[in-house]
């Protein structure tokens, strides 16, 4: 994406926003999810049941995996004006499901896989490093002037 600024890392406290963002979008998939999931099997699930986490992370997927695969960013990443840039060809599909598994690994280790930016001299998480992906600004002028010529 040419509207991409390579200046340098996007600071720690921006991608810590579009996560907070990201969440709240997390959270109405959760309850969608969740609602369908009851009026399936019409009886209740608990929270904590490995099978229920699965299906969630499962119902999580596709918002991450299709807004990084289709325009690089999520909800979160958008408000934040954030990028994902893939260092070599473009983000295909089998490297967007490898960043969101090892992205949802990185936070089981008291989050070491997000930490791990805080050492990176890019910004990078686990997740980057695995599928080859870099977090940056997006300029404002040319979405804009992109978004008028519709």
């Amino acid at each position: 994406m040419g509207n991409a600024n390579s200046s340098g890392p996007v600071p720690t406290w921006r991608r810590a926003a579009a996560i907070g963002y990201d969440l709240l979008a997390l959270f109405a998939i959760a309850f969608a999810a969740t609602a369908l999931l009851l009026l399936v099997i019409r009886q209740p699930v608990p929270a904590g049941h490995p099978l229920f986490q699965l299906y969630l992370l499962l119902a999580f997927k596709p918002y991450f995996v299709l807004g990084w695969r289709y325009g690089g960013q999520t909800l979160g990443m958008r408000s934040w004006r954030l990028y994902l840039e893939p260092a070599r060809k473009p983000l295909g599909w089998g490297r967007a499901m490898l960043r969101y598994w090892v992205a949802v690994g990185s936070w089981l280790p008291a989050g070491l896989g997000y930490w791990w930016m805080l050492i990176d001299r890019e910004r990078r998480t686990w997740a980057d490093l695995v599928a080859g992906t870099r977090v940056r600004f997006v300029n404002a002028r040319p979405l804009r002037a992109a978004a008028t010529r519709r």
